[in-house]
């Protein structure tokens, strides 16, 4: 570990899990909720998942993407002509737990130290719920990505020099790109198998940018049957889950780029020639990319299971 990361390893060894959850509202989805109850509960909230119960069992987290996975799943086996049945949505949140090969949800423990949480949030997971202690299985919290990466901007003091760190250091991963002429479920799909939450959309002919399509651009879905539009109609028709793509350079500093989404809320930033080019970005840098700049610096030996 180089002596730069050592301030930052000793607060994420000293400080606890629960530090980051104290004061955090929760908000749950009972498991009888429909799935189309959740996009709107979604979109009303400005949310994209939340912690799903049944009693006072907690059962897994639900986020758009997989609701529309679902239900796109289901509709495949069901419907192999490719009609999409808006009845699908009336499946419940429990019915998507219960399709998923394991019934323990993503979890940290409250007293932990928070590296535990960032190389959970590091390793795949977004969010993560936050249980009371190793016995205690009530849910203490429920942590995001977004949250452990405003915590770290919170100790950015002790970061300093990540402001003459380039965003090209750590910055090496391209896009995924699909022209706007392309139809929606094509691209959902094609994230879906790539395990991907964005994709950036192009005008191909005249090499532009156009707009970003994510998990939150499914948020204020109500007819399946948009999912059959070519994605750039897609994302005119529903403008109102769409967010501007925040751009920034290769130049610009891993400080500004942890800045940036931690008070924008943002999951990631486009990488381009410069702020205000209108041409397919050349990178995408997201709060996974911070997580694991982090632990692979403070902690470079082969991630521990939790």
């Amino acid at each position: 570990m180089e002596a730069l990361w050592f301030p930052v390893h000793q607060f994420l060894t000293t400080t606890p899990v629960s530090e980051l959850c104290s004061g955090l509202p929760v908000k749950v989805i009972p498991g009888d909720t429909t799935l189309q109850q959740v996009l709107q509960w979604f979109a009303q909230e400005n949310i994209l998942s939340a912690p799903v119960v049944s009693g006072d069992s907690v059962k897994g987290i639900l986020d758009v993407q997989d609701v529309v996975a679902c239900v796109y799943n289901l509709n495949s086996n069901s419907n192999p002509d490719g009609t999409l049945d808006n009845d699908m949505l009336q499946r419940t949140a429990i019915d998507v737990m219960h399709s998923r090969n394991t019934d323990l949800p993503v979890a940290v423990h409250a007293k932990r130290p928070m590296l535990d949480l960032f190389k959970l949030l590091s390793s795949g997971y977004h969010r993560a719920i936050v249980f009371a202690d190793q016995n205690d299985k009530r849910m203490h919290g429920y942590v995001s990505q977004t949250d452990a990466v405003k915590f770290l901007n919170s100790k950015m003091s002790e970061l300093s020099y990540l402001r003459d760190q380039p965003l090209a250091s750590y910055c090496t991963k391209q896009p995924m790109c699909v022209d706007g002429s392309t139809i929606t479920l094509t691209v959902l799909q094609t994230m879906l198998e790539s395990k991907l939450s964005a994709v950036a959309v192009i005008d191909t002919a005249e090499q532009t940018f156009l707009a970003p399509f994510s998990a939150s651009s499914l948020r204020a879905l109500t007819d399946l049957n948009d999912l059959k539009l070519p994605v750039r109609e897609f994302l005119n028709r529903h403008k109102s889950a769409q967010s501007e793509a925040v751009k920034l350079t290769k130049v610009h500093s891993i400080q500004e780029a942890i800045q940036t989404m931690a008070t924008q809320r943002l999951h990631r930033v486009w990488i381009t020639q410069n702020e205000h080019d209108d041409r397919p970005p050349v990178g995408v840098f997201t709060l996974s990319d911070v997580l694991s700049m982090v632990v692979q610096n403070v902690e470079p030996r082969q991630l521990r299971s939790l």
